[in-house]
């Protein structure tokens, strides 16, 4: 809903216990996969459309929905010993 960016990492490989599936991604506001690790240790990289973002904002402008809540005072009630 925010339409951002989303970069995720995960190891790959394995060890003692476990496997790990790998498969770090980039994926752009819109959903499309940018590029994605696979099950392999690599270094991955893409190229971030800002103006992307901007546009997908206006077109979708959930954030309008926002609303500020102002933050409230949390008081604790400690016991003594």
């Amino acid at each position: 809903e925010n339409q951002a960016y989303v970069i995720g990492v995960n190891r790959c490989g394995k060890d003692p216990a476990l496997k790990y599936s790998g498969r770090s991604i980039i994926v752009d506001p819109s959903g499309v996969i940018l590029t994605d690790a696979g099950d392999r240790e690599c270094c991955i990289h893409a190229d971030l459309d800002f103006n992307l973002v901007k546009k997908l904002r206006k077109q979708l402008p959930f954030q309008d929905d926002l609303k500020y809540i102002p933050p409230v005072e949390v008081k604790r009630n400690y016991l003594s010993d």
